[in-house]
Order: C-alpha cells, then structure tokens, then sequence
C-alpha cells in the first residue's frame, strides 16, 4: 500500500491523502476537525476518478453523511475499522 499526502497550511487544518494498492488507486481521503463539508478538490478527484471511494474523515461528527459523491465519517469510526 503506498500513501501521498497533500497538506493545505494556509485554510482550515486539513490534509488530502490517496491510498493504492499496487498501482490502483483505491481511497480518497480527506481529514478534518469539524468541518463536513468536503473540499473542492476532493470532489473534483472523485468525479475524476470514478470507482475510488472518496472519504472525509471528520474528528468532531454528528453523523455520518453522503456530500457531493462523498462519504463523511467519523475518523475514529472509519479508522478502527482498517486492517493491516
């Protein structure tokens, strides 16, 4: 599994993140405090890039939510549920 990041220093705190599987790309990520609505950026990558499954992790959430072809989850939630 490879990781590449993007950091955003100048907005709110926030990273982008992809992860893959070989050369497949396979998650979208992006992680945030509090806010749940996801960046222009990771929407634009996940209407590009079809069949990825797109993710904001969100520290701070009421519920999960479904924004713009994007899943919104609460980070601890979705993290637990990785595997090694």
């Amino acid at each position: 599994m490879q990781i590449c990041t993007r950091s955003a220093p100048r907005t709110a705190p926030r990273s982008i993140f992809c992860l893959s599987h070989g050369s497949e790309l396979a998650h979208l990520i992006e992680c945030k405090l509090s806010d749940t609505e996801p960046h222009r950026a990771l929407s634009r990558f996940s209407e590009q890039f079809t069949g990825v499954e797109a993710i904001q992790l969100v520290r701070d959430l009421r519920q999960p939510e479904f924004r713009r072809a994007v899943h919104v989850e609460r980070a601890a939630q979705w993290l637990g549920r990785l595997s090694a």
